[in-house]
């Protein structure tokens, strides 16, 4: 595919384009640390890894670092 993947994957477009959101979100609400985000949080998402992968995207342009406190996430499986 043009973006950088096969298909059913998520491309490196996808990818940019879940973290430039979730900066977006961040300035937005006016997010300074993501742990004071935290407890208000509700994460769902499908068990499909494109849609996972999207939501881990959107979280670390959010200011969640990788190897923190893990975020729960809700998933269901797509029709």
């Amino acid at each position: 595919l043009a973006g950088g993947a096969r298909s059913g994957e998520l491309t490196r477009v996808g990818w940019a384009q879940a973290q430039a959101l979730g900066a977006k979100l961040r300035a937005r609400y006016g997010v300074a640390d993501f742990e004071e985000l935290r407890p208000r949080l509700a994460c769902r998402t499908t068990h499909v890894s494109r849609c996972v992968l999207t939501l881990r995207g959107v979280l670390l342009g959010l200011g969640f670092a990788e190897g923190a406190a893990p975020v729960v996430v809700e998933t269901a499986h797509a029709s």
